[in-house]
């Protein structure tokens, strides 16, 4: 095969091009790795090697409640069931096996007592709010797990949150809740 100059000139701008293409999808690349599941995994199972795998993912302004490449997840405890293809959730893993001693509760309330960034894995402070005329709340748990969040029908303004609380904070829970309207809010470390 002949080349000339100005062959050998074309082959090594199309490599070039391809090279700089290359850097430019890399560069503009907002997507990070992150576990998620291969198979369904069930609530209590012990995260092996062939459970997981790392996918490349874009998660705007929900990354911090997802485990990263960085964090190791084998040995983990799941304290829900995950299904196939789903990022592993912090919120859904447990270093211990305490599974059994937290309990799902959920609270029904108005939708303006809870924050848009309320989702599930994301943790959240309870208040009660003080019926003595005030404008004061008291703080009834902290870092507390969101589980799930259902919104009501358009009729209704009220939102089903499910929460996940060590067996020990049931009790306080539900008595300021019986008692109190409940207010949430976004837990700021």
């Amino acid at each position: 095969m002949n080349l000339t100059k100005r062959g050998i000139t074309g082959i090594v701008l199309i490599v070039v091009s391809i090279m700089a293409a290359g850097l430019i999808a890399r560069s503009t690349d907002k997507t990070s790795l992150y576990w998620v599941a291969t198979g369904e995994i069930a609530t209590g199972d012990r995260i092996s090697d062939e459970q997981v795998a790392l996918a490349r993912l874009f998660l705007p302004g929900h990354s911090e409640y997802y485990l990263s490449a960085t964090e190791d997840v084998i040995g983990m405890i799941a304290r829900e069931a995950i299904s196939q293809g789903e990022a592993l959730n912090r919120g859904d893993l447990s270093e211990n096996s305490d599974f059994r001693l937290w309990r799902l509760i959920s609270l029904d309330i108005s939708s303006a007592d809870l924050p848009y960034s309320a989702v599930k894995g994301s943790l959240i402070d309870i208040y009660r709010l003080l019926e003595d005329g005030s404008l004061g709340a008291e703080l009834v748990l902290e870092s507390v797990v969101v589980d799930s969040v259902s919104i009501g029908n358009v009729i209704s303004d009220r939102v089903q949150v499910v929460v996940r609380l060590p067996l020990a904070q049931v009790r306080p829970l539900l008595d300021a809740y019986a008692t109190s309207r409940i207010t949430i809010s976004s837990h700021l470390n």
